[in-house]
């Protein structure tokens, strides 16, 4: 999986991937392109490259923020290097974008060099350079000059002679000859500069991996992600776990994002709560997480361990599917099917559902539930399950949101600050106690009274004949 793919399923990924500080052109293309890493040796590799670009920010901020101009200059050059690797004859332009290309690198190999560091592996920049530049002037602008060949430089000698003496027809002669010998140093170039085609695109791969690197340790540092502990089994353990996207929105109104807890294994965890509890951020934030990680990202929480899976399922409402014609539950029940053939093919999946069942009757819609959860128990997978359904008889690991806090809850509240008064954090569920906060939600929003009383008679009603 590319990650351009995965910001298409991942609403807060994408927004963290397009938060990015990237200066050089084709810093996206390359970032988009980015594989899914499922060896845990490979991602601490990239977390540790990530590591070192922070300290390196912090001990030579003028010096970075050199490196970042030249790179917001490098022009994307990928259809010339095409040409380079095919072997067509370069034009002026190209020649010129390829010198230009290739100041901006040497100087960056000589801020990293003077700052004794190695956060990338440049190559010798000598030969190229006298492909590109023959006379050593270092200056950003390219011409066919009489130092690339003595035949060229006696033509053009030869011109201005016949031009100084008045002679319009030798003139016009030697100055055809002159475009033709060009033409001919061109090719010379295009020949030497394919035999350099691969220093050329490492250089090219190179600047734009430390782009992204040095990107990604700004948005970091700027938005508090940590870098987690890894490990290929055991316990997914976060503290202070927080979804940027959300995070955002609330904090332009004036609200306050509450992180969370949360730890889970390779058996399935059934998670309760009202309506708008916050188990949908929930599951799209632990997705974010570990889509993050694997793509070799720091992720949103104060502390995390986290374990290497095959691949993260989601299966939290497709409008897409419901607009193809599936109604919402066989959309539904297509993506269930869909994670649970991925696991029966021996991946190792993170599975995330919300709210399975939802649109059925009760009565087939617990037994659904059930049904999910002994089979995720079965087939001992990771996955967190969000449900109205509750009760004893689930034999997994329960957590139910808190909900709404012991303060007094004031006469104005509104759908606008409810958020106020609601205790994300997650708290493990014995079944012996559901609070009804469905019905005290529905009052708050200004559900009529009447309405509001007689749900709440057939609520204590069931109560009673359940005790």
């Amino acid at each position: 999986m590319q990650l351009k793919s995965a910001i298409e399923e991942l609403e807060s990924l994408r927004f963290v991937i397009e938060a990015l500080p990237l200066q050089s052109a084709p810093s996206r293309h390359y970032l988009m392109a980015l594989h899914w890493i499922s060896e845990e040796k490979a991602i601490k590799r990239e977390l540790a490259q990530v590591v070192s670009a922070m300290h390196f920010i912090e001990a030579n901020e003028p010096l970075t923020a050199n490196i970042r101009i030249n790179l917001a200059q490098i022009r994307d050059i990928r259809g010339t290097l095409r040409n380079i690797k095919t072997g067509s004859t370069p034009d002026d332009i190209e020649l010129f974008e390829l010198k230009h290309f290739w100041l901006l690198a040497d100087g960056i190999k000589r801020f990293l060099s003077d700052a004794g560091v190695e956060l990338i592996c440049l190559p010798d920049m000598g030969p190229v350079m006298k492909i590109l530049d023959p006379e050593g002037n270092r200056i950003p602008t390219f011409y066919i000059c009489d130092n690339y060949d003595d035949e060229l430089a006696a033509l053009r000698k030869a011109y201005n002679n016949a031009h100084q003496r008045g002679e319009k027809a030798l003139e016009e002669q030697l100055k055809e000859a002159a475009i033709q010998r060009e033409e001919v140093v061109r090719q010379h170039l295009g020949e030497q500069l394919h035999v350099q085609y691969n220093a050329l695109r490492h250089t090219m791969d190179q600047l734009v991996y430390l782009d992204i690197l040095l990107s990604k340790a700004i948005l970091f540092k700027q938005w508090n992600f940590t870098c987690p502990e890894l490990y290929g089994e055991g316990l997914t353990n976060y503290h202070g776990l927080f979804n940027p996207l959300v995070k955002k929105i609330l904090e332009a109104k004036g609200e306050h994002f509450q992180p969370v807890d949360i730890t889970f294994g390779f058996m399935p965890t059934l998670i309760t709560g009202a309506n708008m509890a916050g188990k949908t951020v929930l599951l799209k934030t632990v997705a974010l997480s570990q889509l993050l990680v694997q793509f070799g990202f720091f992720v949103p929480a104060s502390e995390a361990v986290i374990r290497i899976v095959d691949q993260v399922m989601l299966s939290v409402g497709d409008q897409q599917s419901e607009l193809q014609g599936l109604s919402s539950f066989g959309a539904e029940m297509v993506r269930i099917t869909g994670i649970i053939r991925t696991i029966r093919s021996g991946k190792k999946v993170l599975a995330l559902i919300d709210e399975p069942a939802r649109t059925t009757n009760p009565t087939e819609g617990l037994a659904l539930v059930k049904a999910i959860v002994e089979l995720f128990e079965k087939m001992k997978v990771a996955g967190l399950i969000t449900t109205h359904y509750s009760g004893t008889d689930f034999t997994c690991r329960k957590l139910r949101v808190k909900g709404f806090t012991e303060t007094d809850i004031p006469e104005d509240i509104s759908i606008g600050n409810l958020i106020r008064y609601l205790d994300y954090n997650l708290v493990e569920d014995t079944g012996e106690s559901l609070p009804h906060e469905a019905l005290r939600i529905a009052g708050i929003l200004g559900v009529d009274n009447e309405l509001i009383e007689r749900a709440q008679y057939y609520v204590h009603e069931e109560d009673r004949v359940k005790k």
